[in-house]
Parts: C-alpha cells; structure tokens; sequence
C-alpha cells in the first residue's frame, strides 16, 4: 500500500504556510508539518491562528522529546559513570584491604624447637610446643602474633616496616634486633633482649628495653615491671647442648651470676682478653662454687667484701679459655 503524501496534496496557501513555519524551525519534518497542515485544511473549524497553535504545540512536543532523550542520556551516561566509579572504588577498597590484611603462614613446633626465615627475611626460633603467625602485608607493619610457648626474633631491619609481635597480654615494637617473647610462665609474659632495643607494651604501660634488659609482665598485679639484668636462662633453651650446661662469653657468664644467683660483681680490672673468653658452667652452682670455679680454671683473681655482698674480680688468663 502507498503511502499518502501529505505535501504533495497541500493546497497552495499551506504551501506558503509549510515555508514560513519550516523558516520557524528547520530542524522541523517536513512530512510532519505537511501533515499537520493537512489535518487542520480538512477541518473547516481550524483557521490561520488554530494552525499556528497546533504548530507551536508541535514544537513543544519536540523539544520535549529531544530533552527527554538527552536527560535520558546524561542519566545513562551518569549511572554508567557511578557504577563504573563505584565497581573502582570496590576493586581498591578489595585491593586495599587484602594489601591491609596480608598473606598469613602459621609456624607450629613439637617436641622440638626449630629455626624459621620469615618472608620478610627475620629469623625466629620457637621452643617446643610453640605456635606463631606472621602475617606478610603489602602495606603497613610487620606482624605477628605468638600464639603459645616461646620465640627468639632476630630482625630484619627495615626502618619503613616496624615489627610488631602480638600476645594475649601486650606486644613488642622493634625495627631490628634480637630478643626472646615468653609465654611458657602461667604467672608472668617476659621479654628479653639480646640487641638493640624494643618498646613493652602491656595493660597500657610501655617499658623500654635495651640489651641485657628484660620486661616482666605479672598477670596477677597487672604491672609490667623492668629489669636492668636479663638472666642466661632466657637463652639457654636456645642452646643444643644439655641445659645443665652452658657454653658463654665471660660477660654473659658474669650477668648469669649477678642476676641468677643475686650478687654483685666489679670486674673493671679483669683482662680484657678473657673477657672473650668462651666459658662452661652449671646452672645449678651456687655462687661459691662458680667463683670456685673462676680462680682454679682461668686463674681469676677474686675477693669477697665484708658485708659478704660484691665479689672483686681482677686478673684471668686468657690461655686457659676454649
């Protein structure tokens, strides 16, 4: 079927009105307008200005459309932006987060202790029944958390990561050193270090602690306490050979017997070459035995005060040591 063309049976003076009203708006269909100027010349009841108003009425509705059709556009385009922006921020949120939370690899012991090299490259040793997570973030700090028993940490020193080690009772903040986390005690967590320094934070105090020093938390008194001795035990566990021997520098050895056997020692005239010396001794000695032992084997010279509390040492020879 053919379809009507309304410009062509238009009379001459909608001709003349098709032309004004195309000049109004160009953009304008003239198929459109042709049938508008037909409906309204068939219509005996629609004069000059009764067109003109179905006219304006038509651009009215066409602007409509077209603004209609644009907002749709700006909203699709809009909606498509934010879902776009908002599956952005998801992915960096997701990206952030797994980078915040990080790889876990969980360390766990028997009845022996072992060695460990963290990702970081930190070594820990855990004693028996020890258990241990360390959690490798893409950002942030280094962390881990000592579950149970006991671990020597000697770190990596990264001054942009800090180390953290977590425990039920408090933590340690370290850049790189070596120190032992306690948590054998069912009474007191102990932290004890070997070197460089490290902050103790417990029940909110915080002690800092330096070499030969230790940090005692009492889980009865809630008070976390500082000693300027550490004592050898902290570290005989690390050693291979029986713990009722241990096999030390002579400075260990004199921080063993002032801490553990509670006396006080002068030794600023003991040679200084002895004081490298690699000694052996029994944890279960008592002093007197120990200073004994010093004056028969290295040839150390010793006086004990009058009021039976500081030991003098001065003298040693260095052939005698291992």
């Amino acid at each position: 079927m053919q379809k009507l063309s309304y410009s062509n049976s238009l009379n001459s003076d909608d001709k003349r009105v098709l032309k004004e009203w195309k000049k109004v708006d160009s953009s304008c269909s003239e198929d459109q307008l042709s049938e508008i100027l037909f409906h309204t010349s068939v219509e005996n009841c629609f004069d000059e200005e009764a067109k003109n108003i179905a006219f304006n009425r038509f651009l009215t509705q066409i602007q409509h459309e077209e603004n209609t059709v644009k907002k749709d556009r700006i909203i699709s385009i809009s909606f498509v932006s934010k879902v776009a922006a908002a599956a952005l921020v998801i992915i960096m949120t997701w990206f952030g987060f797994e980078a915040m939370k990080g790889e876990e690899f969980t360390y766990v012991t028997g009845a022996e202790k072992e060695s460990f090299i963290l990702p970081d490259g930190s070594q820990i040793t855990l004693n028996s029944q020890s258990e241990l997570i360390f959690v490798d973030k893409w950002l942030g700090d280094r962390e881990v958390k000592l579950i149970r028993g006991k671990g020597m940490f000697d770190i990596a020193r990264d001054e942009s990561k800090p180390f953290l080690v977590y425990f039920n009772d408090g933590m340690v903040k370290v850049l790189g050193t070596e120190f032992v986390v306690d948590l054998e005690d069912e009474d007191e967590t102990s932290v004890t270090v070997r070197e460089g320094e490290v902050s103790f934070i417990a029940n909110n105090s915080r002690v800092r602690l330096s070499a030969k020093e230790k940090g005692v938390y009492d889980k009865k008194t809630k008070q976390l306490v500082p000693k300027k001795r550490r004592s050898l035990k902290d570290f005989d566990w690390l050693n291979d050979e029986s713990h009722e021997s241990l096999h030390v520098t002579y400075s260990m050895f004199i921080d063993q017997l002032e801490d553990d056997l509670n006396i006080v020692i002068h030794d600023s005239h003991v040679g200084k070459k002895f004081k490298a010396c690699d000694l052996v001794f029994n944890i279960n000695d008592n002093p007197d035995a120990v200073i004994r032992l010093l004056k028969t084997e290295f040839d150390l010279d010793t006086r004990l005060s009058d009021n039976k509390k500081v030991w003098y040492l001065s003298g040693g020879d260095f052939r005698r040591c291992r």
